[in-house]
Parts: C-alpha cells; structure tokens; sequence
C-alpha cells in the first residue's frame, strides 16, 4: 500500500474482510486493534458498534506485543540509517529485504518468540502500561 493509512481506507480494508459471508466467523471473535488514529476514528468506531464486532480494550500506552511491530521497528531503523543511499521505492523494497533476510534480524525474531512469556507477564504485572521491554 502507498502512502498512509487513513480511517477511510482502513474500513475500506475491514468491511472487505467482514464480508456478510465471514460475519459468522466475527460473531465469537474478539478483534484487537491499537490505537492507531485510523483504528480510532469515529466512522471506525461506530462501524464495530453497528455490526457488534467486539474489540479488546488497549489502553493508549500500552506496549506492543505483536512481533511483526518490533520487526518492522528495526527494519525502519536500519533503513534510517540507509536514507543517503534510498533513491526510490525500489530501493527502500531492496534495502527492507535485505534487513528482513538478516541474520542480526532472524536473531532478533527469535528472542522476541524466546522471551514472549517474560514479556507478557510484565504487561500484566503493569496492568497493561509501559513496561521495560
């Protein structure tokens, strides 16, 4: 996807998801999200209240524990770090694999599975909040 992520788009995305044929599949479902502007605008907000798809409550602080997000945190600061040599789209695919692919990256990937415990703990412990990790 170009460009950022808008309320619209998102619920463009989500209705898209939550067809009238998979309805059945979110009626037991309990869907999290993070508090991302376009997961809390209104018309994203009234579209779960309308069609009674329950979300997690997520305080504003709270850390996140999905490990694609802490992966995607270091692909963007190693990319960072590239910016004099990022010239294009192209580029920034080229560079984003290569990152990905690395060994300092499958190392970090499996301390994050490793230490996945340890770190859900301290959530709970915190109710939640920041945490140390």
């Amino acid at each position: 996807m170009e460009g950022r992520l808008t309320a619209d788009k998102y619920l463009e995305i989500i209705k898209e998801r939550v067809s009238n044929k998979r309805k059945p599949l979110f009626s037991k479902a309990i869907f999290q999200q993070d508090n991302a502007p376009c997961h809390s605008a209104k018309i994203v907000k009234e579209y779960f209240q309308e069609t009674k798809i329950q979300l997690l409550e997520w305080p504003s602080k709270s850390p996140d524990l999905n490990v694609i997000e802490q992966v995607w945190s270091f692909v963007k600061d190693k990319l960072y770090k590239k910016r004099n040599k990022i010239n294009s789209t192209e580029d920034v695919w080229k560079y984003s694999q290569k990152t990905f692919f690395s060994k300092k990256c499958k190392d970090l990937i499996n301390t994050l599975y490793v230490t996945y415990q340890n770190r859900i703990d301290e959530v709970l412990s915190q109710e939640g909040y920041h945490t140390n990790y």
